[in-house]
């Protein structure tokens, strides 16, 4: 299963709307746009990468979920996945940092791989307003049966804001393989980079989009 579903599954198997189809979006983010997700009264801000089109979102209660796809690709083929998470709460209903956090979905993501998992972390810092901010690689060389046996590697990149828990995943599917993955640490530090500048503000009274307080 691709990390995206993996994580829903761990963070929030009991929500109502997990399963829920997304709906259909027509229209397409600028390349290399800056997307602002206003939520609980903050913003978060990140740059979706080039190439990189909506496929859809749903918010139910705390729970925002966001996907994005490369141009061209669908749900059922695609070869690269950008997915934001925001909900309240860590999934255990304990206080988690994002590191243990981006810990606990790794350890999930090995059982489902536990032949050819690999991990790094990539950072473990805050951002320049303070908020801690975690982010991890992580690889399989074989998920999936028959057709849809294939290698992934993902970005995960989580920052808690109080209780709010805000999780960026840049998924990448290959060939199935039979031994870990290689991370090639430069190719995902150069993709975390592209996710930049992340933000997370205060929304203020009455804004609106562009949101122009958090730059």
């Amino acid at each position: 299963m691709p990390l995206a579903t993996l994580f829903r599954l761990l963070a929030l198997a009991a929500c109502a709307c997990y399963g829920a189809p997304l709906r259909a979006q027509a229209a397409a983010a600028e390349p290399g746009t800056r997307i602002v997700i206003p939520l609980h009264g903050q913003l978060l801000v990140f740059q979706q990468p080039a190439g990189f089109v909506l496929l859809g979102e749903q918010q139910q209660g705390g729970l925002y979920l966001r996907e994005a796809l490369p141009e061209g690709e669908d749900r059922g083929n695609w070869t690269q996945m950008l997915t934001v998470l925001v909900h309240r709460g860590s999934p255990d209903g304990l206080e988690a940092s994002p590191g243990a956090l981006v810990r606990g979905l790794a350890a999930a993501y090995q059982q489902a791989c536990p032949r050819s998992f690999a991990t790094r972390t990539l950072a473990d810092a805050a951002l320049p307003e303070g908020h801690p901010l975690h982010a991890a690689v992580l690889g399989c060389g074989a998920l999936g049966e028959g057709a849809q046996r294939r290698a992934e590697q993902v970005l995960v990149v989580s920052i808690k804001r109080a209780e709010l828990y805000f999780t960026l995943q840049w998924t990448e599917r290959a060939a199935a393989l039979e031994q870990a993955p290689a991370l090639v640490m430069e190719q995902w530090a150069a993709r975390f980079q592209q996710l930049a500048p992340l933000k997370v503000c205060d929304r203020l009274p009455g804004e609106r989009a562009p949101y122009a307080s958090c730059r």
